[in-house]
């Protein structure tokens, strides 16, 4: 536990820095810790916990050096013609529809170097609505990050950086707007998928906007009515899905199969436990995929693995080493993770 807080304190030293260093130093940090964890001064607990400060805040750093590198700078105001695939489900609110696409600046004014930017985009009156998956040639005008510096209202910047948007701009009428290539099976088309077929087949918008969420976590059919009421009851947590959620789904799945495996051949049997364990824990991490792996689910799910590896090796796992593996893994997974409120 004493080196997941170690990794925390590192990356939220470096995420709260007024400034980031200089190659050099970064270049220091990343040869220090080498130099411990490669050699027998791992052995040395202070050198070790120190070498767990430096990595979390070179991991932090390291991922702001790369975000600021690929931002598209504030000032542009213009158009760029951006081709590349729709990597969210597209979320409606009103007229308008939301959704980000990886991909590069073809042509126009932005920064046309060729690397891989994420694009968090909105599309007023679509014709030919978007699909996740799919790969498309767009024609954008380009907005900044932040419009105001209102210290009380939200910060897009900091969402930005948070889920690595390099550059926020708006779908413009035009006969450039071209979908390149149908969507390939993935978890997000599936995703989108399931929250159609239920759309389709419940009348209420309302019943079908929440079993949306609680399927697949697809909120943007939500009213602000539904939102408002579970704000004043205080259960919006039961809505988005979170740790209750996957732990309920995989304690249900280790029940059922438990009762499946008398069922089986007893020549392919395995032992009931490990049967059971790994099936909940297969369940449990593809209802976390198909709610879009946030970091609420990925805790969760990582938490229920060390559980169930501590079951099957017949070892002991206190609750602080559970949650010391899990702090590790979520953060080395996605060192930004601390800016999400799930966190």
């Amino acid at each position: 536990m004493t080196g997941g807080l170690l990794l925390l304190a590192g990356v939220l030293l470096a995420l709260a820095s007024a400034a980031l260093p200089g190659t050099a130093w970064l270049l220091a940090a990343g040869t220090c810790v080498v130099l411990v964890f490669a050699t027998r001064l791992r052995r040395a607990a202070c050198l070790r916990q120190l070498a767990l400060l430096l990595l979390g805040m070179f991991l932090a750093w390291n991922t702001a050096r790369q975000w600021l590198a690929l931002q598209v700078p504030a000032s542009v105001d213009a158009r760029v013609l951006f081709e590349g695939h729709i990597v969210t489900v597209p979320a409606r609110e009103g007229a308008e529809l939301f959704f980000e696409v990886e991909g590069i600046i073809v042509e126009g004014a932005g920064p046309n170097d060729g690397r891989v930017r994420r694009a968090r985009l909105a599309w007023r009156d679509v014709r030919f609505e978007p699909r996740a998956g799919e790969h498309w040639r767009l024609l954008l005008r380009l907005l900044p990050l932040a419009d105001t510096r209102n210290f009380a209202a939200a910060d897009p910047a900091r969402f930005a950086f948070r889920d690595g948007v390099h550059l926020v701009g708006r779908v413009l009428p035009s006969t450039l707007n071209t979908r390149l290539t149908l969507a390939p099976t993935s978890i997000d088309t599936l995703r989108a998928r399931i929250a159609a077929r239920i759309r389709d087949s419940i009348a209420d918008p309302d019943a079908a906007a929440l079993l949306t969420a609680l399927a697949v976590g697809l909120t943007d059919g939500m009213s602000v009515d539904q939102w408002r009421v579970f704000n004043a009851t205080g259960t919006t947590h039961l809505v988005a899905i979170s740790g209750l959620h996957v732990t309920m789904f995989a304690l249900s799945a280790l029940g059922l199969a438990r009762f499946l495996w008398r069922w089986l051949p007893p020549a392919r049997r395995l032992a009931r436990e490990p049967f059971a364990w790994l099936l909940g824990l297969t369940a449990a991490g593809a209802y976390s995929l198909l709610a879009g792996f946030s970091v609420p689910t990925q805790r969760t799910w990582l938490m229920l693995a060390i559980v169930a590896l501590a079951r099957l090796t017949a070892r002991h796992a206190g609750a602080g080493r559970i949650f010391g593996v899990a702090l590790i893994a979520v953060l080395l997974y996605d060192v930004r993770a601390p800016l999400s409120a799930g966190f």
